[in-house]
């Protein structure tokens, strides 16, 4: 295979002007969709601290993963890049994705916990305890992705599809399945839980129990939580797939619509992070109050303080 395949030969319509111009527009929606979520999560008082940094996380690499789409798009432009800029382009792509998985994986472990154990969770699970653990995710991210980039071809045009060996693509790809196949054990295992607690447990308690509060609250967060999971899930296995093709099938990296694929699950899994915020609005009253006052400028708040002054008078 030739390293310094001309990216125009792989692809029949990602180098078209449209489709670029679409690129740096979707990825700038995204980047202000997300800085608008980042603003609201930091005003939430009220909301769940393990969602509250769960989606925090989630957020900044989804921010990042638009800023990065937009500069993918912008360098379409230009033909000729160094291998150094195409391993750190495709390095902060992969940390994105690597961070958001371990981040999934440990909110799905977090609601596996809560419902398992809805007394003790309260006081094991601590602040600190969940801020270590969003720490942790970007640490393990970048022990596993740096090694994987080291695995790069030294190319002299950037070409995702044959940027990385054999090796790398099977390290990257079994490293997504394990972690989303932990992901679904663990939404199993709640499955399982849940129904449990609301066929058996729940009916025998009494009305206002802290028990029964409990379950509820964590049974509420584990339905957020499931909701922001689905579609990320369907959405990223695709790019998994193809790497895993890429790994085992020579052939298809240089097809004549390589890059087309690649440009395609590419934008399948910046559509997860564009819904994102519009799945944590619809799910989080609080963090929808706070988008609305931002959005208008505080007005709807100003209104709200002043009707109650006018009704008190």
């Amino acid at each position: 295979m030739d390293n310094s395949t001309n990216p125009e030969a792989l692809c029949l319509f990602c180098d078209e002007i449209p489709w670029i111009i679409f690129k740096i527009t979707f990825g700038g929606i995204i980047i202000v969709l997300h800085i608008i979520t980042l603003a609201a999560l930091f005003r939430c008082r009220q909301l769940k601290m393990s969602l509250k940094y769960s989606f925090t996380n989630l957020s900044v690499t989804d921010l990042i993963s638009g800023i990065m789409y937009v500069y993918y798009g912008i360098m379409q432009f230009f033909i000729h890049t160094s291998s150094l800029e195409c391993k750190i382009r495709f390095w902060f792509v992969s940390m994105t994705s690597c961070v958001t998985l371990f981040t999934l994986s440990m909110l799905s472990l977090d609601r596996l916990l809560s419902l398992e154990f809805p007394l003790k969770y309260d006081t094991t699970i601590t602040n600190k305890l969940l801020l270590m653990f969003t720490f942790i995710s970007w640490m393990i991210a970048f022990v596993f992705v740096t090694p994987t980039v080291a695995m790069f071809r030294e190319m002299t045009i950037c070409n995702f599809v044959q940027v990385m060996t054999h090796d790398g693509y099977i390290t990257y790809t079994c490293g997504g399945f394990l972690l989303i196949t932990v992901i679904l054990a663990c939404h199993l295992r709640i499955f399982v839980l849940a129904r449990r607690q609301i066929s058996k447990i729940l009916p025998t308690m009494l009305h206002g129990n802290r028990a029964t509060a409990a379950i509820k609250l964590n049974m509420k967060t584990t339905v957020t939580t499931a909701t922001v999971l689905v579609p990320f899930i369907l959405l990223n296995i695709p790019i998994y797939v193809y790497f895993l093709c890429l790994s085992f099938e020579s052939d298809v990296s240089s097809s004549d619509n390589a890059l087309d694929i690649m440009d395609a699950v590419l934008f399948l899994q910046l559509l997860s992070s564009f819904l994102n915020p519009i799945i944590y609005a619809w799910r989080l009253p609080e963090l929808r109050r706070h988008v609305r006052r931002m959005l208008s400028c505080g007005k709807s708040e100003t209104e709200t303080t002043n009707y109650s002054s006018s009704t008190e008078a």
